[in-house]
């Protein structure tokens, strides 16, 4: 599926795959918008304890020793060994550096997580993928390389939101052994223009992605579904881009 960024969206329906923009939204609007959507009904909303942890650990180093390294330069701390302080200043200079693109992977995580991943509509199910790196979870790399990649190709500050009509759903399922259960919600869109059939396509979704049980989040896509008129009683996507 083709790629989106934060102000846009990709629709699939049937017979078509095009992108829209959203409108802009004033401030006081989108806060609001951003508030009803986080407290309705059918909204998933996304674990964040692990990223404030993040912010909270590498901030607080990153803070640390580019605030030191700094005041070590400079002369105004000195070491306890009465010598230069110039080499332990620009160490530490170095360390905050090298941290500060991580801590701000952690803030964009965070924030991108005030609202939902997963958002029930009355047309259908929006699905916000965050930082999502190109580098397979299968491919053998070193854990630093993993950790870096997404900062280094910016993979890690985009995010990318869908749209699948609930016609085209065909359902959601969870997978895997107890610890490691993954979200898998499988969904039908439009092939190649030679070809009239569909092509069957998926999302998945980690267990530890989401806020709460991964059972109960296989359940409110199932309810809405299978349900027509509870699906009725759900707000418009459009929600989104009302000023």
């Amino acid at each position: 599926m083709a790629a989106c960024g934060n102000d846009c969206c990709l629709w699939v329906g049937p017979g078509r795959q095009s992108w829209e923009a959203y409108p802009s939204t004033p401030a006081p609007a989108l806060v609001r918008s951003m508030r009803d959507l986080n407290h309705s009904v059918g909204a998933v909303r996304g674990k964040t304890w692990i990223f404030w942890a993040q912010v909270i650990v590498i901030g607080g180093l990153c803070g640390f020793a580019l605030v030191l390294g700094p005041l070590f330069m400079a002369g105004v701390i000195k070491p306890a060994n009465k010598q230069s302080g110039m080499g332990p200043g620009i160490a530490l200079t170095i360390v905050g550096v090298a941290l500060a693109p991580f801590c701000a992977l952690a803030v964009f995580n965070l924030v991108a997580r005030l609202r939902p991943i997963l958002q029930c509509f009355k047309e259908g199910l929006e699905i916000r993928i965050i930082g999502q790196s190109s580098l397979a979870s299968s491919v053998p790399v070193p854990r630093l390389v993993r950790a870096a990649w997404p900062i280094v190709t910016g993979q890690g500050f985009r995010t990318k939101v869908h749209r699948i009509l609930w016609r085209d759903i065909d359902g959601a399922i969870v997978r895997g052994a107890p610890m490691a259960q993954e979200l898998v919600i499988v969904y039908r869109t439009a092939g190649s223009a030679a070809s009239q059939s569909k092509e069957r396509r998926s999302f998945r979704f980690r267990d530890a992605a989401f806020a709460q049980p991964i059972s109960s989040v296989e359940s409110i896509i199932a309810s809405y579904v299978s349900d027509a008129a509870k699906r009725a009683q759900l707000p418009s996507w459009s929600i989104g881009a009302d000023s």
